[in-house]
């Protein structure tokens, strides 16, 4: 359970990097995202984000979806084979 623990915890940090990087290199980008924190949290510098306060940064949950989309940790996982060939969808999956 620790390593599932820690290996989550390292995927999102890859991931927030990721998306502060893509914001330092596109900072054009960045006064809609500081815009909408001002707008749910208020102009209050000291109050911090709060998991309710998610649900209404919906600009800041696309940046990191594309994140993601752009620097994905999938090709880091562990790769899956079928063991016998697969329909789906109406697609046949051949086995691996």
């Amino acid at each position: 359970m620790h390593d599932l623990f820690i290996t989550g915890t390292d995927t999102t940090s890859n991931t927030l990097e990721w998306a502060m990087t893509e914001l330092i290199c596109h900072q054009e980008k960045m006064t809609k995202p500081q815009a909408e924190i001002d707008q749910v949290l208020g102009k209050d510098k000291s109050k911090s984000i709060q998991e309710s306060d998610i649900s209404n940064l919906h600009y800041i949950q696309t940046i990191a979806k594309g994140a993601l989309k752009l620097h994905s940790a999938a090709p880091f996982l562990v790769p899956h084979k079928t063991e016998k060939d697969v329909q789906l969808c109406g697609h046949c999956v051949p086995k691996y």
